[in-house]
């Protein structure tokens, strides 16, 4: 009989991302943890699981958790009232999931991120994955970065940040597109390498996407996962 799979959000393991998420935290104890976040990289990596540990950390204060701690239980259920998803709907009707993210479920993050926490210090939500947004939906999302709300923080998953609009609205989102990348800061790029070669730390050339990152790299092949901050 074949296991089903771990999905991200009932994942208690985080593994090759320790980096990254020893990162967030330390920007949240400094107190300069920024409003968004983007996390970019191969499908499959473990983007949404990384988000999935950073906001059950910033809800419950603890970054080390298992999966019979209350708070894991109730992401878990998506009964925690400080912490929302955003991914494609499912429609019974069609027994298939949205092909996009509306704008309706866009707006519905703003609505929410500016309401006052009720459990914790923090609002957070995972948007899996932007790449599935149309063009008024990421336009709400654009306007929520541009105008953060307090104690509040979004994180966005991306499988292709290179285009961060679908295909088919392309065209007519090129403007959003180019001011989201506007936005984004330097970023945090870390490859995993698939053998167990060298890693060196190396500066990640200037190029239209995003401004200079950084990057580990090595010797053969391998695998990345990024993150950028969303300037003010």
């Amino acid at each position: 009989m074949t296991e089903n799979p771990i999905i991200p959000k009932s994942n208690p393991t985080l593994l090759g991302h320790e980096t990254q998420l020893s990162s967030l935290w330390a920007d949240y104890e400094s107190g300069k943890l920024a409003h968004g976040w983007l996390i970019s990289g191969p499908r499959g990596i473990g983007k949404a699981t990384l988000a999935y540990h950073f906001a059950r950390g910033l809800l419950s204060g603890e970054l080390e958790m298992d999966d019979s701690n209350p708070i894991f239980q109730r992401i878990l259920a998506d009964s925690h009232t400080d912490f929302r998803v955003i991914e494609p709907e499912y429609d019974p009707k069609k027994e298939e999931f949205a092909r996009e993210i509306s704008v309706e479920q866009a707006r519905e993050i703003a609505q929410f991120m500016r309401l006052t926490p009720g459990e914790s210090n923090w609002r957070v939500v995972i948007v899996d994955s932007i790449d599935q947004l149309n063009v008024n939906a990421a336009n709400a999302i654009l306007k929520i970065l541009e105008e953060p709300p307090a104690q509040a923080i979004l994180m966005l998953i991306s499988h292709n940040p290179g285009k961060l609009l679908p295909p088919s609205a392309r065209a007519a989102g090129r403007s959003a597109s180019i001011h989201w990348r506007k936005k984004l800061s330097r970023g945090c790029c870390v490859r995993m390498p698939l053998t167990s070669t060298a890693v060196s730390l190396q500066r990640w050339p200037s190029c239209r996407i995003f401004r200079p990152a950084w990057r580990w790299s090595w010797r053969g092949k391998g695998r990345w996962i990024c993150m950028q901050k969303f300037l003010k």
